[in-house]
């Protein structure tokens, strides 16, 4: 059952880092780590989504049994976390636009090929910067080995050994808040700030989220075919309530693109 609080990915408010190689074993999830690590030290807590292909429900013991008498969708809860196991889904796109919450900064570890988001490249030896250059969003080029470092950047990407997590986590964090600045278009004065990356670096911690302080989307309100003037603030209310109600009673997995809202009164 898909999340009722669905935001959307492509809105420009949600930042997606691919971790990915051309080969498994090469220290992507220790990349992930230390980038995890060093942007909570930054204030941010991204979402890491893991691909893989091994079996979730080989650790979740009684959870295992239920999903095997036929369950799609089991939450199994402690007093320190929850696990939500749910049907498969086919993109990386379709997973992020089901978390049930607003996600400024996603790391994604697989999904090669994805053209979703930017992709950070972990490569063991010089040769596999010519098998990973084709792949789309391709950003950095990391690895332990110097020349494979030395040789994509002299190809004219940005690339760093994986030492270098700390600078490239700062490198997530400006690149993050540019995206998110970029499609900020209420003017800051709106949400109380002075400027959009001040909006920009709340929404990246966590401290205010989209429905606060939202990007305004087109909307027009016309009462006995008149005009209503509204300022970005009464649109974004008005878009949000209308939201809210369809995805309280349309399919989850329909799209709001175009909406058409007549009521006439004898």
């Amino acid at each position: 059952m898909a999340p009722k609080n669905r935001h959307r990915l492509l809105e420009g408010l949600t930042c997606v880092y691919r971790i990915i190689s051309v080969k498994s074993r090469v220290g992507k999830t220790s990349l992930g780590v230390l980038l995890t690590r060093e942007l909570n030290r930054l204030g941010v807590k991204p979402v890491i989504i893991l691909q893989t292909s091994s079996s979730i429900l080989e650790d979740l013991g009684d959870a295992a049994r239920y999903r095997y008498a036929g369950a799609t969708n089991i939450v199994v809860s402690n007093p320190e976390e929850l696990i939500i196991v749910s049907e498969p889904m086919e993109s990386l796109e379709e997973i992020i636009e089901n978390i049930p919450y607003y996600t400024p900064l996603v790391i994604a570890e697989g999904f090669k090929g994805s053209d979703i988001g930017r992709a950070i490249a972990v490569i063991e030896e010089p040769g596999e910067v010519d098998l990973i250059a084709g792949e789309p969003g391709l950003w950095y080029i990391v690895s332990n080995d110097l020349e494979a470092v030395e040789k994509a950047l002299q190809m004219g990407f940005n690339a760093l050994l994986i030492d270098e997590a700390e600078k490239l986590a700062r490198e997530i964090y400006l690149d993050a808040v540019s995206q998110i600045s970029s499609a900020i278009t209420v003017e800051p004065s709106i949400c109380g700030m002075a400027s959009k990356h001040e909006i920009a670096e709340k929404l990246l911690k966590g401290i205010i989220t989209p429905s606060q302080c939202i990007k305004t989307r087109g909307i027009r309100l016309f009462v006995n075919d008149k005009l209503v003037v509204l300022d970005d603030k009464l649109a974004n209310a008005l878009i949000g309530v209308i939201e809210g109600f369809l995805k309280n009673v349309l399919p989850a997995s329909t799209r709001l693109k175009n909406i058409r809202v007549e009521l006439k009164q004898e």
